[in-house]
């Protein structure tokens, strides 16, 4: 999370701490501190998601119009925290009950508990000889049960303790699941059958699904079904009981690494290798919807828990987020560098997911999850309290030098004054706690480069420099802030902890010693406690900056809760307390275009961008540029409308894929109305370019195809 010191105030600047963080645009919006899935309850549901698969079909060459890009919506993913704990791939993730702890197992044969806030290690449970391919909890919170080489172990939750191991006779298993009740566990082995147990290791069932692995096994939320599936394609449903094949799931033209039911056990979810996620009616094994954003091969599932979130993962770096009502998606997140994803599961409470990497590290998102919160205050904000006529030139200095840092815009020529003041309060004294202090500051707002990282070496430098400075002086709050916001950036939450705690301590009423305690509150605590001390910060008279900085917290806050009613209050207080900030009014227009309102997202950057050119606003611009066509001309048939809009989107940003796409779409539409061969050629010529200026995008892939063919 990002750190007041590190708060962004345009694209290159942007970091994980940045709430807006939609993945359309950029992962770094939104690091505190986190769909939807495809599941109706039935009937006039289900007929909804039927047309809605009608039309996202591929597109077919010569029809009006390809596939709708997927509307800006309001995040539903907020990224959290990495957990690189494991050395092989993390195949297998289960939350405890109470969501406070994860367990995690993998490719090197380990299985390891973490809390799941921090990510601190709590315990490893020895035992597999080698990768562990399942790994459940059962739902009274009292055990969990883990799948490798040919055998399952059982262990408490509650201490850690093997309780039994159950050898199922046929290695290296497959999968795993746990019937509600936890009277029944299912493996898939290797020689095409799954095999159901009892907890106590005698074998209930042996049922044949075919002659290849069993990839995935999974129980119906009533425990009156358990559904396999693996490299032969066709996905099976049995009764438990009489163990006959309720009904056979044809359709996949690859192997099927994942199938899952959803909370009301009427759908059930497939993902495979042929790219897709097919959504089935389990009564009549009716295929319901075929839901095609991946590129490559997808391996891992986890539904909601209120059956109105789908993440989809796999081979190709990227998360999907799909929507109940529509089928639609919600949400795109691109992942960092080639980390496939092996496995996913959602906590008890629907708030955590945990996403598991062939890399060997565990990613924990933050699901919104919309709450009702307490109105946001009116800030009372006074004057900037002038430096006392008695200070010290030393304290005048180190003050001046510390406002320089309150208000730094992100231009690294812009730190020079403060430089400049903590070198010369070094010239006057080497050991001045103050000077020290100052210096792991700047060391601190210097260390973030323009990608909105840290570099690990300045941190590091920083960090030892609040050392230097506590030593010499351990009663200045300062310090304290700058080590609690370096550990949050370092993942050292002992220390954060504790830097944190005592800078409160010595400032109850500093912004700064405030800041870090929110941050650690909403990135590795309760955020309820977070908004708690922001709420009543804003209830005293506050700086300009001290109120723009607890503004800031709320709205990212607020996102990553879901509650986008709640956010646009305190994105526009932002703008009235600040309205000379461009950084503001970007932050505005991107919560209007995830809230559809694409003239105000529209205003609001072209305010920004007259104020300074960021390359974040030029992207958010031609993203409402886009938005505004595509309901034109998808929505309303408005070909001359939409074209206009299209043609603002690529001046706005002429390296923007979508932009490039829905030209291409346009012309596609001129040519099928109108029989223009010329418009037809542009077409083909917009979906390449939209393709080679964002490789991952499928949806012009598809379009560029079906005009090929």
């Amino acid at each position: 999370m990002a750190t007041p010191d590190a708060a962004p105030r345009d694209r290159e600047t942007v970091g994980p701490g940045d709430a807006r963080g939609s993945t359309r645009r950029s992962r770094m919006r939104f690091a505190v501190p986190l769909v939807v899935l495809l599941v109706v309850i039935a009937g006039g549901s289900a007929f909804i998601l039927v047309n809605q698969a009608r039309t996202r079909r591929p597109p077919v060459a010569h029809t009006k119009l390809p596939e709708r890009p997927p509307a800006p919506e309001f995040p539903v993913l907020t990224w959290g925290r990495s957990i690189p704990g494991h050395a092989g791939a993390v195949s297998a993730l289960a939350f405890r009950r109470d969501g406070a702890r994860l367990v995690t197992a993998g490719a090197d044969g380990a299985v390891k508990e973490w809390d799941a806030r921090s990510g601190e290690g709590i315990r490893t449970l020895p035992g597999h000889t080698d990768r562990v391919a399942g790994l459940r909890a059962t739902q009274d919170g009292r055990f969990v049960l883990t799948a490798g080489d040919h055998t399952v172990h059982i262990w408490s939750l509650r201490d850690g303790a093997p309780v039994r191991t159950i050898d199922v006779g046929a290695g290296p298993v497959q999968s795993l699941d746990v019937s509600p009740d936890a009277k029944l566990v299912a493996v898939g082995a290797p020689n095409g059958e799954a095999r159901v147990f009892s907890p106590d290791g005698e074998r209930v069932a042996t049922l044949a699904y075919g002659t290849k692995r069993v990839l995935s096994v999974a129980f119906s939320p009533d425990g009156a079904l358990v559904a396999a599936a693996g490299d032969e394609g066709p996905i099976k449903v049995w009764n438990v009981g009489d163990w006959q094949v309720y009904r056979t799931l044809p359709g996949h033209a690859a192997p099927v690494s994942q199938v899952v039911f959803a909370p009301n056990g009427t759908l059930l979810a497939s993902a495979s290798d042929d790219h897709t996620v097919r959504v089935w009616q389990v009564q009549d094994a009716a295929l319901v919807s075929t839901l095609v954003e991946h590129m490559h091969a997808v391996w891992a599932l986890a539904f909601s828990p209120d059956g109105d979130t789908l993440v989809s993962g796999g081979k190709d770096s990227l998360l999907v987020v799909w929507s109940s009502r529509n089928g639609s998606v919600k949400q795109r997140w691109p992942l960092d560098g080639s980390r496939s994803t092996f496995g996913m599961t959602l906590s008890a409470d629907g708030v955590s997911l945990a996403v598991g990497y062939g890399t060997g590290a565990t990613d924990v998102f933050r699901v919104a999850k919309a709450r009702t919160h307490s109105p946001v205050p009116i800030a009372n904000v006074r004057a900037h309290s002038p430096i006392p006529e008695s200070a010290t030139p030393e304290l005048r200095t180190c003050a001046e030098a510390m406002d320089v840092l309150d208000n730094f815009q992100g231009d690294p020529k812009l730190l020079d004054p403060a430089r400049n003041a903590v070198d010369a309060l070094f010239r006057a004294n080497p050991r001045s706690p103050l000077a020290l202090a100052g210096s792991a500051r700047v060391t601190f707002v210097a260390a973030r480069n323009a990608a909105g990282r840290f570099d690990a070496e300045a941190l590091a430098k920083s960090f030892d420099l609040t050392s230097e400075a506590i030593a010499a002086d351990p009663n200045l709050p300062d310090s304290y802030c700058t080590r609690a916001a370096a550990a949050l950036e370092r993942g050292d939450i002992a220390a954060a902890r504790t830097a944190a705690g005592t800078a409160r301590r010595l400032a109850p009423d500093m912004a700064r010693a405030l800041y870090v305690s929110i941050a650690f509150a909403m990135k590795y605590g309760d955020p309820d406690e977070g908004e708690a001390m922001i709420q009543d910060m804003l209830r005293r008279p506050v700086t300009k900056h001290d109120a723009v900085g607890a503004f800031r917290w709320l709205g990212w806050l607020y996102r990553a809760e879901g509650d986008s009613a709640a956010e646009e209050v305190a994105d526009r207080r932002l703008v009235e307390i600040d309205p000379g900030s461009p950084w503001a009014k970007w932050n505005l227009a991107t919560l209007l275009l995830d809230k559809h309102d694409f003239d105000g997202a529209i205003a609001a950057a072209k305010e920004s961008l007259a104020q300074k050119s960021l390359g974040a606003t030029k992207r958010t611009l031609a993203d409402a540029y886009c938005a505004a066509g595509e309901e034109l001309l998808w929505g309303r048939g408005d070909a001359a409308g939409a074209q206009r809009h299209f043609k603002d989107a690529l001046a706005a940003d002429p390296t923007y894929s979508r932009a490039a796409y829905d030209e291409g779409a346009f012309c596609q539409f001129d040519s099928s109305t109108k029989s223009r061969v010329s418009s037809f050629r542009e077409a083909v010529r917009w979906y390449k370019k939209a393709v080679a200026l964002d490789e991952s995008s499928a949806i012009a892939r598809r379009a560029l195809v079906a005009l090929e063919e």
